[in-house]
């Protein structure tokens, strides 16, 4: 009986001496603190804010027409849509 109790106790052991340094060499590290990189959008007036001025100048713009039958061959030709 004390034999057994030794050799139980000799496997737990052994036990021990490998379940230890096996949890503590993958215990995952705790998630890194990142709320230094938490991206914060102030808010703006409309009247400071850049899109305002940009949907204005595309309200402006005058996007041409296709002048002439060659114009419109060549955008035709350049996005590969048959055009003869």
């Amino acid at each position: 009986m004390r034999k057994l109790l030794y050799v139980l106790a000799a496997v737990f052991l052994i036990g021990l001496a490998i379940a230890i340094p096996t949890y503590l060499l993958l215990a995952d590290d705790p998630p890194p603190d990142t709320s230094d990189l938490v991206v914060e959008r102030p808010d703006i007036p409309q009247d400071q804010n850049a899109w305002t001025y940009f949907a204005r100048a595309t309200e402006k713009t005058d996007w041409p027409e296709f002048a002439s039958l060659e114009e419109d061959r060549f955008w035709a030709a350049r996005d590969e849509e048959e055009w003869d």
